[in-house]
C-alpha cells in the first residue's frame, strides 16, 4: 500500500524536536483514526497509509 506525506517540514538540522514531531502525530491520529501514521526518517516527513 503506497504512502501519503502528511508534513515534509520536519527536515535534518531543524529546530524541531522529536517531542514535537511526536505531538503532531499525536493530534493527527485523533483527528484521522482510520490512518496508520508514522514517520518516515529516511524522508524526515510524517506519513500515513490508511489502515
Amino acid at each position: 500500500m503506497p504512502k501519503t506525506v502528511i508534513v515534509h517540514k520536519f527536515e535534518k538540522g531543524s529546530s524541531t524536536t522529536l517531542n514535537d514531531v511526536i505531538k503532531y502525530m499525536d493530534e493527527y491520529r485523533k483527528h484521522h483514526p482510520e490512518r496508520q501514521v508514522f514517520f518516515d526518517g529516511d524522508m524526515y516527513a510524517v506519513c500515513y497509509v490508511k489502515k
